[in-house]
């Protein structure tokens, strides 16, 4: 998720659906310069799905901003011995840190990386952690490459949430071991499925992909084993390295 947090309004054109709706939504609208026009995903269900998703970051708050589902999955696959990476630095960095034998994790952003930092000050003298600030680039520049330096077949998870998302995904895969988990946040945005998610914005087979990046990762990643999760909000998906 984006790292603004799960408060973080959409910008889609559009009208809330009932006045109930709009008295909801509106100290909020008045207060971010949103006009009630641009809500026309705010259905009944999604206000719903909004408001479980404000109470689970509410009541876990070092939670990473994954779906809920995907958080208990990785709670529950996650070993003490694995070696992870992720590209898009925040409340998972500590949250993975404190899972993890090491974490590398790469951030493009220095007000972000330096917030980071902070929470992270134990385990980066532990040794735990790695915090790489880089500038991301079209072809990925440092951004993407500040993972070269890593050994094939040694991860066993890598967490797709940042810059770059489709390239970072590509040079992910030859870095995870067998049975290395892959994550991508808000999968919904670049990756269309026969059943589409509800979240807003979520491709529809018709869209295509959002790149020829994305459509070399969804072959390349055809055989692994697939769990995507959606809270209504935003998408987070899980691939299994065979």
């Amino acid at each position: 998720m984006d790292r603004h947090g799960p408060l973080t309004f959409s910008r889609r054109g559009g009208r809330l659906r009932s006045p109930g709706m709009r008295r909801m939504v509106a100290p909020v609208i008045r207060h971010r310069g949103f006009t009630v026009k641009s809500f026309a995903h705010w259905t009944p269900r999604y206000v719903l799905d909004r408001a479980k998703q404000h109470a689970f970051s509410a009541m876990n708050p070092d939670a990473p901003w994954f779906t809920r589902h995907m958080v208990g999955l990785l709670d529950q696959l996650l070993r003490p011995d694995d070696r992870a990476l992720e590209w898009g630095a925040g409340r998972s960095t500590l949250w993975l840190t404190r899972r993890v034998a090491h974490l590398v994790s790469i951030e493009h952003d220095p007000d972000w990386f330096e917030r980071v930092r902070r929470r992270c000050l134990a385990e980066l003298a532990a040794g735990r952690v790695e915090l790489l600030l880089r500038r991301p680039a079209d072809d990925g520049g440092d951004y993407v490459a500040a993972a070269s330096t890593i050994a094939p077949d040694s991860l066993g998870l890598v967490v797709v949430d940042g810059k770059v998302r489709s390239l970072s995904a590509l040079a992910a895969l030859p870095l995870l071991r067998p049975g290395g988990l892959l994550v991508l946040d808000n999968a919904e945005r670049y990756l269309p499925r026969a059943t589409p998610s509800r979240a807003p914005g979520a491709r529809h087979e018709a869209d295509g992909y959002g790149d020829e990046a994305w459509r070399d990762f969804a072959a390349r990643v055809a055989g692994w084993r697939c769990l995507w999760t959606t809270d209504g909000v935003t998408d987070t998906a899980l691939w299994t390295k065979p």
